[in-house]
């Protein structure tokens, strides 16, 4: 019998800010663990069988206006019954028979909040009052307030650090990192005269999208034979024709997996802060080697030399030499690459992540 999971997370519409979580969320959906049968609960509320508590919502988040920046958070009643509770990226209120049946609940999220934005953000994202809040409220919180849940799952090792720091107990923390569908069986890059450098991500500066402008039209004096093509919420008339930079933001993954990954050479993503970046892992499945910023999570994702290359993204030289080194070296393009297709299905393919999933949601039931 299939563990019955109720799963309360995000999953923004394609031109709504998708990000990351929406696509995890999208992932478990469509893909979930074999022994796993997952409800999810904007479903269950537009067919009648949940609830949001709109005046709740209304009431805490103007309380929460006294104290600090609004808060945000799913107030959700429910009755039905389940085996597990799987919040991930929200703070969520709960009532109703599901909190009276005694539930386990397992929290989750890609690195720690804010946390990592705050140096880039200039904001004090943490301090005793949220905490103080969250827990007079009873709003369950990956960070702030994990009351009675039974374990906290993260997709790195850096993200179970942070969250050691902030006061989550070791033993209570699993690393789980997303599992990406597998969309391409046989890669085979075509031989071409022309290298296309790949950028995705929305928040188009905090992932270094400025940055990478500016090195890559350094680089066109050198190289007339590359191309840029920018999947990102940003200036479209930073696309240039001069420079042979393209640029969209109105793609689902559907077509980026089937029209944009196939066709690029280097995946290139010189972020200033970053949580950790499922577009890398993509790019990883489709055999590209990888640039990417010495920080966070990344130097789990990619090892230096190995399928790619870390740099400091502040140093646009840095930036320069490594594009320059792959660009003029086919050889070394094709091996950086296949060694990124052979980490993502040792790591990341989701065949791998579900079966850890799997194991997490067994691991709390018993």
């Amino acid at each position: 019998m299939k563990i019955k999971c109720l799963l309360i997370s995000p999953l923004a519409k394609k031109n709504e800010g998708y990000s990351g979580e929406d696509a995890y969320t999208e992932n478990l959906l469509k893909h979930p663990p074999e022994g796993v049968e997952y409800y999810f609960y904007k479903d269950l509320i537009a067919k009648g069988y949940a609830k949001r508590l709109k005046y709740r919502s209304i009431i805490i988040d103007k309380l929460s206006k006294c104290f600090f920046k609004p808060l945000w958070a799913e107030y959700f009643s429910c009755d039905l019954d389940f085996d597990i509770i799987h919040i991930h990226a929200y703070s969520v209120y709960l009532t109703g028979g599901i909190v009276k049946k005694n539930i386990p609940v397992i929290l989750s999220e890609s690195s720690c909040k804010g946390f990592y934005q705050r140096e880039f953000y200039k904001t004090n994202y943490y301090d005793a009052r949220r905490r103080l809040f969250f827990k007079v409220f009873k709003i369950y919180d990956q960070t702030f307030n994990i009351q009675n849940a039974k374990k906290v799952i993260v997709w790195s090792y850096w993200a179970k650090k942070l969250h050691e720091e902030m006061g989550i107990k070791d033993n209570m923390i699993t690393v789980v990192p997303p599992g990406i569908r597998n969309s391409n069986n046989n890669i085979v890059k075509e031989n071409k005269n022309d290298v296309t450098l790949l950028f995705i991500g929305n928040d188009f500066e905090r992932k270094g999208g400025h940055l990478l402008l500016s090195a890559y039209k350094k680089l066109r004096g050198k190289y007339k034979n590359i191309e840029l093509l920018i999947f990102s919420s940003y200036p479209a008339e930073l696309s240039s024709s001069e420079y042979n930079i393209k640029h969209s933001k109105d793609k689902d993954n559907d077509y980026i997996f089937k029209y944009i990954y196939p066709q690029a050479d280097i995946f290139i993503l010189p972020a200033l802060a970053e949580g950790f970046g499922i577009s890398i892992i993509e790019a990883m499945m489709f055999g590209l080697p990888v640039i990417t910023s010495d920080i966070g999570p990344f130097p789990e994702i990619v090892k230096d030399g190995e399928n790619g290359f870390l740099i400091d993204p502040k140093h646009e030289d840095e930036i320069i030499a490594k594009l320059d080194l792959l660009i003029g070296n086919p050889e070394l393009r094709k091996k950086l690459g296949k060694a990124s297709r052979i980490k993502y299905e040792n790591e990341f393919s989701i065949k791998n992540t579900n079966k850890k999933l799997e194991e997490a949601y067994i691991d709390v039931l018993k």
